[in-house]
């Protein structure tokens, strides 16, 4: 398995928001492996390891917190979930991982990913 330390899997299953982060973080040097559900980003995390996952946490079939427990059993453990819900620290679930908080601007993904990955140039 390749790991990569500049590629984000980017898991938005909202075609205009996947696209837009997508474009900004491809910006700042890394690749992206973009998928829209749980089950495609499966797929991807068994041919490459990213050095970060940015999940939505509300996925059609796998949802986004399930999501990251599997990706914490395969070792990846550079998570950070999106959600629009502002009062997320009352769901004990999202506790174990960073969250941002839809809408976001760039430079609070910028920062985020910072802190999460250590490798932003």
């Amino acid at each position: 398995m390749f790991k990569s330390e500049k590629s984000i899997l980017l898991v938005e299953d909202d075609t205009s928001t996947r696209l837009i982060i997508q474009k900004g973080i491809s910006n700042w040097g890394f690749k992206i492996l973009s998928v829209s559900s749980g089950e495609e980003a499966i797929k991807v995390i068994n041919m490459i390891t990213p050095a970060l996952a940015l999940i939505d946490i509300s996925l059609p079939g796998i949802d986004g917190i399930t999501l990251a427990e599997m990706l914490i059993e395969k070792n990846i453990n550079a998570i950070v979930l999106m959600t629009a819900e502002r009062n997320h620290s009352n769901n004990p679930a999202l506790k174990k991982h960073k969250v941002i908080c839809k809408p976001f601007n760039s430079n609070e993904l910028k920062e985020i990913i910072k802190q999460t990955t250590f490798v932003f140039d």
